[in-house]
């Protein structure tokens, strides 16, 4: 997170203005298409390199022999690229309250985690037609959104940080059914400073509203040596 320009210290305004402007980014998009791709075709294992060189190449060769490789580098590629990194960017951005320090080391996982959804809160009750259309239509958005662009385990990513994701305080078995346990787990997590947001934005600036409050802490590392600045940095980034 430091990498990419978000300081401990910065205004809420400012980090907001900062996450826009680096997503709007042809560069921070060209780079982090780089980076996707040599991650799936040349770094990760046989297993994951042969199949995405099988995929991509099975997809352009069949869309060049049917005459139709634009409209797909215009349909799929230019939005899995553009919009898939920045829906990946705000999923990770999101995750946990980065940099933010906390008094106890041993709660930090605790404090520094929450759930997330994609949607927003329900509005009201006896609110009128006007907020109800309003909510279900951004919420079949959102659903649209986490079906097609926004990756990983959303909902319940911080459950493993807690301990929360073991069979013997869920009752589950599987990591696909860590979804199905986020309510049960809701009413039974130890932690009592454990919240979940109904967007990511509000992740987000929720972390962001953290991160205004470290101020001082980027200039700190400045009196650290190299090697005691990896550590810290290594702490605050969890």
């Amino acid at each position: 997170m430091l990498d990419a320009g978000y300081r401990p210290g910065m205004s809420r305004d400012e980090l907001w203005q900062h996450h826009w402007r680096l997503m709007s980014s042809p560069m921070w998009h060209l780079q982090s298409a780089v980076h996707r791709l040599r991650t799936n075709l040349l770094e990760g294992p046989p297993a994951r390199r042969a199949l995405a060189w099988g995929f991509l190449g099975l997809t352009l060769g069949v869309a060049t022999a049917s005459g139709v490789l634009l409209p797909v580098a215009l349909g799929w590629l230019l939005p899995l690229f553009v919009v898939g990194q920045m829906a990946s960017w705000t999923e990770a951005v999101s995750r946990h309250r980065w940099l933010v320090s906390t008094d106890d080391p041993k709660r930090r996982h605790a404090e520094l985690s929450h759930g997330r959804f994609l949607g927003v809160m329900p509005p009201p009750q006896g609110s009128g037609l006007r907020a109800w259309a309003g909510f279900w239509l951004h919420t079949g958005m959102a659903l649209l959104g986490r079906a097609l662009a926004v990756p990983g385990d959303l909902p319940h990513h911080a459950h493993h940080h807690l301990g929360l994701d073991r069979p013997v305080v869920t009752g589950m078995v599987s990591w696909v059914d860590s979804a199905r346990a986020q309510s049960p787990m809701l009413w039974i997590a130890p932690h009592s400073d454990y919240v979940s947001y109904a967007s990511l934005s509000d992740a987000t600036d929720a972390w962001f509203v953290g991160l205004e409050r470290e101020a001082g802490t980027d200039e700190a590392l400045t009196n650290l040596r190299p090697d005691e600045q990896e550590d810290r940095l290594r702490k605050l980034e969890l």
